[in-house]
């Protein structure tokens, strides 16, 4: 990814975002009542996952067991995130009004026709 950002609202299409985020953005543009957000996008993910040294042990390790996946989680969260996007989504929290907010966890393959992984990302 060139550049790791969050996306707004109005960026926020299914490609990019996933399809719950697409239907929240399309929802707010036809002046639903729906809360200000942001999206950290699944190559951000994927970047940062690169980044903490964890990518190819992921598709290395079958099957994944506990264990591996605490070691995985523990590695991911103890990498400090890209500059870019560290300040992307501080000035995504700001245009929020900052904390309290609600984190909404999901895949970009959840919910489509013939897929549903509903509870399983937490």
């Amino acid at each position: 990814m060139d550049e790791l950002r969050v996306l707004t609202q109005g960026e926020a299409d299914t490609e990019a975002a996933g399809p719950k985020a697409a239907v929240l953005a399309r929802a707010a543009a036809a002046g639903m009542p729906v809360p200000p957000f942001f999206v950290v996008p699944a190559d951000a993910h994927r970047e940062h996952a690169a980044r903490a040294g964890v990518t190819a042990a992921l598709t290395e390790t079958v099957p994944l067991t506990i264990a591996d996946a605490s070691r995985f989680r523990e590695a991911i969260a103890a990498a400090p995130l890209a500059p870019g996007l560290r300040e992307s989504i501080a000035a995504a929290l700001a245009t929020l009004g900052g904390p309290p907010v609600a984190v909404r966890s999901s895949g970009t393959a959840e919910d489509l026709p013939g897929l549903s992984f509903a509870g399983q990302h937490g």
